[in-house]
């Protein structure tokens, strides 16, 4: 992320409700306005257990708001080491 710019349990909180959302077939949420939208590279990692579960990402330059759903969909349900997550 940008130089003072840190990951937040609100990023970790809106990558479980963009996955939520998808495994409900619900509408995504919408980025959270109390985030900043910061062009960032950023990665997305799905622990299980302490153990890697899902993980995607980017060293390129991208707008937060418009990414980070994107990347913690690819590494839940696309990360072809693993089955998808799912409700269970």
């Amino acid at each position: 992320m940008e130089p003072g710019i840190k990951s937040t349990i609100q990023h970790c909180i809106y990558c479980f409700d963009v996955l939520t959302a998808a495994l409900n077939k619900t509408p995504s949420p919408v980025f959270p306005v109390t985030l900043p939208n910061v062009k960032t590279p950023l990665f997305v990692t799905y622990l299980y257990k302490g153990k890697l579960r899902g993980c995607i990402g980017t060293f390129s330059f991208g707008e937060l708001s418009k990414n980070l759903g994107q990347y913690a969909l690819i590494a839940a349900l696309k990360d072809t080491r693993f089955d998808p997550i799912s409700k269970e």
